[in-house]
């Protein structure tokens, strides 16, 4: 459930106390924060929250300079709602920016430099590709694939994955990522939030001149046959386009650690910040999406 205008004002009043406190870029970001909300003396513990977290596990190791703060709001709604109120209230434009999920559905804007989501998306992204933006100008950086978690399945993470001190189980079985993603492709003829939105789906991937984008079931027929023969690039580029349109939260969700000791809602909070430190890791010309997303960033801190 969204903030209420009176949990969006307390909310908003928070942050501009942490922001003094921190004198540095605050980044908004999506994550439930219903079990502090309108609990203001909580708000300190919103940095450790696993969204937050994550992020934060993501900035570069050539960062200098005073590191961002991200703070979870609850859904896109909220992030969206709590950008524009800080910017209502005067907070510094340099110095508060949001990052927000791609998703399927649209979200409009008001007063703002493109209508929505999708138009934003566009505008960040160019045949899956991250486009060297004003982030000052625009404020609201958008992911380039459907959800955070896409960004955990990126086939340079089995590496990551590979040398993981437990072994890691998708489905009670070894994890390998290209077996993974076909087991995604031959899914998305049942992905019904795919099919209430196909046209829009194919309008974001139909660079990919091999896909056939008459219906579902040829996207996930064309897209399984140039799969198993394209090379190396060309796969990355079919993966990409898959991350960018298909449900992966369940995949997500469906990484197990072999030693089952281990209780999951801890085993994925060092997953993923092990996954933050892959991205961490990356030189500032990386052609990933979040690296490249602080590499925009890095001007305004």
């Amino acid at each position: 459930m969204s903030l209420s205008e009176t949990e969006l004002q307390l909310h908003c009043q928070a942050i501009i106390d942490l922001s003094q406190r921190k004198h540095g870029i605050i980044i908004l970001c999506e994550g439930n924060i219903n079990e502090i909300k309108g609990r203001v003396e909580q708000y300190r513990r919103l940095e450790t929250f696993p969204d937050a977290n994550f992020y934060k596990a993501c900035i570069p190791t050539w960062w200098q300079g005073k590191r961002p703060t991200f703070v979870p709001c609850g859904d896109r709604k909220d992030v969206i709602d709590t950008y524009f109120k800080l910017c209502d209230l005067g907070f510094d434009r340099t110095k508060i920016f949001a990052i927000i999920d791609l998703d399927l559905q649209p979200y409009p804007f008001e007063n703002y430099v493109v209508s929505d989501t999708e138009a934003l998306f566009s505008l960040y992204y160019q045949k899956g590709k991250l486009q060297s933006i004003d982030a000052q100008k625009i404020g609201i950086f958008i992911t380039g694939f459907i959800y955070k978690e896409a960004y955990f399945l990126i086939p340079d993470l089995q590496a990551v994955f590979d040398d993981y001190p437990i072994p890691l189980l998708f489905n009670d079985v070894p994890l390998n990522l290209l077996k993974l993603y076909q087991t995604m492709a031959t899914a998305l003829s049942t992905d019904n939030n795919l099919n209430a939105n196909f046209q829009r789906a194919c309008d974001r991937i139909n660079y990919l001149a091999t896909l056939d984008f008459s219906s579902l079931t040829a996207l996930q027929n064309s897209w399984l046959q140039t799969f198993s023969t394209a090379n190396e690039l060309e796969k990355r580029q079919l993966i990409y386009a898959l991350l960018t349109i298909h449900q992966v939260k369940q995949y997500w969700k469906a990484f197990k650690p072999s030693d089952n000791a281990i209780p999951l809602p801890r085993f994925e909070e060092q997953l993923t910040l092990a996954i933050g430190q892959f991205y961490a890791r990356q030189p500032r010309a990386s052609d990933h999406h979040l690296p490249s997303f602080f590499n925009i960033l890095s001007i305004n801190a």
